[in-house]
């Protein structure tokens, strides 16, 4: 590492933690659409996202969303919201909101 650069650990204190669980309260936006995306946009975030344009390209309806940024160097991902709906904290999770039908399932 060069002078003056800062670790990853540095810049993101709080991404690696020794505890599981919510940090904050904060529910999740829900938009319109069958399914939610809530991610960065790092590459799996750009995978989903891709599959999503891809199925709604071939005309399934299914596939219709609604996209959230998820800052994960601000603890986003921390959030009650997304810690309900993504116990196991992955960056990148289409989801079903709670109240949509199941027929809504791709």
């Amino acid at each position: 590492m060069g002078s003056g650069s800062k670790t990853t650990a540095a810049r993101s204190p709080n991404i690696n933690r020794p505890v599981s669980g919510a940090t904050h309260e904060k529910a999740l936006p829900v938009g319109s659409h069958p399914l939610q995306l809530y991610s960065l946009g790092t590459p799996n975030g750009q995978k989903v996202t891709i599959l999503l344009e891809e199925l709604l390209a071939l005309g399934v309806s299914g596939a219709e969303y609604d996209a959230w940024l998820i800052r994960i160097g601000e603890g986003d991902q921390f959030s009650s919201g997304f810690v309900e709906v993504n116990p196991q904290l992955k960056n990148s999770r289409p989801e079903r909101p709670l109240h949509h039908p199941a027929d809504a399932r791709i």
